[in-house]
């Protein structure tokens, strides 16, 4: 059991880092692309080690990482970001977003309002 626990976290880590390097490089973060490669190689590393011989559980430890881990950085990309632009606006450090959050509708690309949220942001 302490082996899928790794596993999950391991994937967790590494499909997480792999979420938020996506957004970081379609958008052009360098520095935030950089440090999420140190994430990504952890988490293989980690994971390398404990699957050669998986058991069902480390293989159920495995996809259920991978699923928390986009979902969960998809979701932290977008409230860091939303922070960070309030931040940079001087507005209230903390940010917590409302129930009236915008979900995303479809690529942030298409319409030319919501690509990108910080001023500087330009892909």
């Amino acid at each position: 059991m302490i082996s899928a626990s790794i596993v999950f976290g391991s994937t967790f880590l590494t499909v997480f880092a792999l979420g938020l390097q996506s957004l970081n490089v379609n958008q052009g973060h360098y520095l935030a692309a950089a440090l999420t490669s140190g994430a990504i190689s952890s988490g293989h590393l980690w994971l390398y080690k404990v699957m050669p011989n998986p058991t069902w559980f480390d293989l159920g430890g495995y996809y259920l990482g991978g699923i928390a881990g986009i979902v969960t950085s998809m979701w932290f990309h977008r409230v860091v970001k939303a922070w960070w632009k309030a931040r940079r606006e001087g507005r209230s450090a903390l940010f917590v977003p409302s129930k009236r959050w915008p979900r995303p509708t479809g690529d942030e690309h298409t319409d030319v309002a919501r690509c990108g949220l910080l001023r500087d942001d330009v892909h």
